[in-house]
């Protein structure tokens, strides 16, 4: 559906005992992503949607929580290097 997967993590539910959380990063087209989204709601039992982006009526804006959240997010910003802008704070 164009809706590439950029990173994947798993691990057993808190919320739901013999259920799995998963965290999905992708890249894709607003329309297609919703697309995909909308088919994975009826197989699924519960799904958020956390966007940096804050584009859909859905979603929540990301907050790191842990320490490993932010060395993630420092992680992308220095992966970047060359593409950042040269006033950029990172």
């Amino acid at each position: 559906r164009g809706v590439n997967l950029t990173h994947i993590e798993s691990r057993p539910s808190k919320r739901m005992p013999g259920s799995y959380e998963l965290l999905v990063t992708s890249e894709a087209p607003q329309a297609e992503l919703e697309e995909t989204l909308d088919s994975l709601k009826d197989r699924v039992t519960y799904h958020q949607i956390l966007s940096r982006y804050h584009d859909t009526k859905d979603s929540v804006p990301w907050f790191p929580r842990k320490i490993k959240d932010l060395d993630e997010f420092a992680n992308h910003i220095l992966n970047a290097g060359g593409d950042l802008e040269s006033d950029h704070p990172g």
